[in-house]
């Protein structure tokens, strides 16, 4: 009875880390476990922005670009990467700056919530109206968004 007993124990603490390992790789930012994710991280460097003729905004002036024009720009992208998706739910607008320049970018989720199998999309929006691709690749400056 006391080896079951340990075999229970040590494949629940088995069973437990793995389940804690899983919760870390699938949280997502708003704690919400997504196990749709894609596989991969995408990374955003701002130093790459710095290369662009981009629209420069500061709070006291008129933005270049609308949140109605950025929303409407990541549906735009989002039906091309997924195109079987009909309607998108804006979950959240954020506007982030992205240096000291006064280069900013919104960042737009979308929700499918209408196919059956709801998943989100985040899609960044530059002042110009263009969407910001991420790359794949990790950089020896890491420190870009993902």
């Amino acid at each position: 009875m006391k080896m079951i007993t340990r075999i229970l124990a040590v494949v629940g603490c088995v069973a437990m880390i793995a389940l804690l390992w899983l919760l870390i790789l699938y949280l997502n930012r708003d704690g919400i476990v997504d196990f749709r994710r894609q596989a991969g991280v995408d990374y955003y460097y701002p130093a790459d922005l710095k290369m662009m003729n981009l629209p420069r905004w500061r709070l006291t002036n008129t933005i270049p670009l609308s949140p109605d024009v950025a929303v409407k720009a990541a549906i735009r992208y989002a039906n091309g990467k997924h195109p079987a998706t009909t309607i998108w739910d804006v979950d959240r607008v954020y506007l982030e700056k992205q240096d000291d320049d006064g280069t900013w970018s919104y960042d737009i989720s979308l929700i499918d919530r209408q196919s059956g199998r709801p998943f989100s999309v985040d899609v960044r929006v530059l002042m110009d109206g263009n969407i910001w691709e991420p790359t794949k690749e990790e950089r020896k400056d890491h420190r870009g968004h993902n």
